[in-house]
């Protein structure tokens, strides 16, 4: 039941980038209603697409969601510390760190998770 209450407050769209017959990326929107704001989870570009636009041009697409969508006032992420291409192009998108854990990576080693988040104009 406490599951169900959960998914009754959180809306959540997946959205698949593809150029021809070709996934270039992924990404999913989720929405925490009670705080008013969104998640942009498990995005990721294909190898061979990435540093040619396309992480930008979904996050992009991802926060005319959110605002449109959602009205949310905040777009959050999180990204390992190692992975500096995806923090440099987050920052560069206007995001700002606010909080960092310790948890273990999909190959589950030892890493460091760091949060950030967008704040929309009011």
């Amino acid at each position: 039941m406490q599951q169900l209450k959960k998914l009754l407050h959180t809306a959540r769209y997946s959205i698949v980038m593809k150029r021809d017959d070709q996934t270039i990326g992924f990404a999913n929107l989720s929405y925490i209603q009670k705080h008013n704001i969104a998640f942009l989870t498990n995005l990721i570009i294909s190898k061979k697409f990435r540093r040619q636009g396309y992480g930008q041009q979904l996050i992009h697409y991802m926060q005319q969601l959110a605002l449109t969508e959602f009205k949310v006032q905040q777009l959050h992420i999180s990204c390992y510390q190692n992975n500096k291409p995806a923090l440099n192009l987050y920052q560069k998108l206007g995001f700002h760190s606010y909080a960092q854990e310790s948890r273990k990576d999909w190959q589950h080693n030892e890493a460091i998770l760091i949060h950030l988040k967008l704040l929309f104009p009011l």
